[in-house]
């Protein structure tokens, strides 16, 4: 949990998802734990978000709507590839964000 800054407690990171899945009842991850008003594929972390993965040893993400693989792609093709995996609702708002700020 970050304080001022500051990491107190440990951040799950990587190993929160399939942790998540196995205890779940339907060994799924939770793909929107805000009943779909939210997506999970953001265009920017929260202020103070802690970040266990770096983009560069992200190779795929995989959602109920495709599978992106990213490994060596530039940030424009990640962003598209991200944009093409994201839920239908969410992907025009995704689309221009990244628009706006020229990583499409």
């Amino acid at each position: 949990m970050p304080l001022a800054g500051r990491c107190f407690l440990c951040i799950p990171g990587i190993l929160h998802e399939p942790q998540t899945s196995f205890r779940s009842r339907t060994r799924r991850p939770p793909i929107n734990r805000q009943g779909g008003s939210v997506s999970r594929i953001v265009p920017t972390l929260a202020e103070g978000a802690g970040v266990t993965t770096t983009r560069a040893h992200v190779q795929y993400i995989v959602t109920e709507y495709g599978i992106a693989f990213l490994h060596g792609k530039s940030i424009r093709e990640r962003t598209r590839a991200l944009i093409d995996i994201a839920h239908p609702d969410f992907r025009a708002h995704l689309t221009a964000w990244a628009r706006q700020h020229a990583y499409l």
